[in-house]
């Protein structure tokens, strides 16, 4: 299986298990488009070892909001650093999980 390919497919099972584990979601893949817009939370988490490189990770900043609210047990209903700090965390967990 090509590099590309394995990423992939373990960025998809460490969707899967966080989002399940830590947001008791079940997310479905979707043939939806990149798009990067200034109304939302990205972050990125450098990665090293047998290969180098970035895993990024961004939401609307409403649904930002509803994750870590979801994450956090509480109503946020506007950007913080607490939404920052928690899809920072989340992107942390999804490139630990994709190990």
């Amino acid at each position: 299986m090509e590099l590309n390919n394995k990423l992939m497919e373990a960025l998809k099972i460490s969707i899967q298990e966080t989002f399940g584990t830590i947001l008791s979601l079940s997310p479905v893949e979707t043939d939806a488009q990149i798009c990067l817009n200034t109304n939302g939370i990205l972050t990125a988490i450098g990665v090293t070892g047998s290969i180098d490189g970035n895993v990024v990770f961004g939401l609307p900043s409403l649904d930002a909001c509803k994750v870590v609210s979801k994450m956090l047990g509480m109503d946020i209903q506007e950007p913080n650093a607490d939404v920052a700090d928690g899809i920072g965390e989340l992107t942390n967990m999804l490139a630990g999980g994709m190990k």
